[in-house]
């Protein structure tokens, strides 16, 4: 089976998948809930329209490492649909996952919406210098060290590694649903599940796929 156009193989991937909807044998019960920017979205439409697979940023891992390549994700589309109702109003086929590398995506950023560039690029430009690590050496250590204070230790290999916080959920079949699909949220989660009136998703979610 061929490769999908600009797939890099990368460790960091949770999931390998060439045709992800054969990889799940029965009938799918449960979907990913996510929720993404309309405009990240609609410019991410286009991405999949020329490579077949989209790379959609999430700041929280929530569900993603539960979830099984070729499970349907449900997106309510925030910051910029403005309905009184929160819902579903695109769907995808969920792929995989990688860890983001400092924001970006590890092999392939022509997969990120590039409205999802153009904002991290502003948020780079605007950001304090002030609000770097400071580079006097410790002189604890002395300068042979060759580290300064606010430097980050070099992690430990034997030491367990959590989830990353930021990562890429990656989707093919991404598609905007038609009106009469939309389903609300609040029909996703049981009601004392909800936290308010109406749920919002703040975290990828698996819930009960609707019927």
């Amino acid at each position: 089976m061929s490769e999908p156009p600009d797939r890099h193989p990368d460790e960091t991937r949770a999931e390998a998948v060439d045709e992800p909807d054969e990889l799940l044998d029965d009938e799918p019960t449960q979907a990913l809930l996510i929720a993404a920017a309309l405009r990240h979205l609609e410019s991410g439409s286009a991405v999949f329209a020329r490579h077949g697979r989209v790379a959609i940023p999430v700041s929280a891992p929530g569900d993603v490492r539960l979830t099984a390549a070729g499970t349907p994700v449900l997106i309510y589309a925030s910051e910029g649909d403005e309905r009184r109702v929160p819902s579903v109003t695109w769907r995808a086929t969920f792929a995989g996952w990688v860890a983001a590398a400092d924001g970006t995506h590890p092999t392939n950023e022509q997969l990120v919406p590039p409205t999802v560039i153009e904002e991290r690029d502003r948020a780079d430009a605007d950001r304090d210098p002030d609000a770097s690590a400071e580079t006097t050496v410790d002189p604890a250590i002395g300068p042979e060290a060759g580290r300064a204070i606010g430097d980050v230790p070099d992690p430990d290999p034997d030491e367990d590694v959590d989830t990353p916080e930021e990562l890429f959920v990656e989707l093919v079949a991404l598609e905007q649903l038609p009106t009469r699909d939309w389903v609300s949220t609040n029909e996703l989660v049981p009601k004392q599940q909800r936290g308010a009136r109406y749920f919002m998703p703040r975290e990828p979610r698996l819930v009960r796929l609707p019927p």
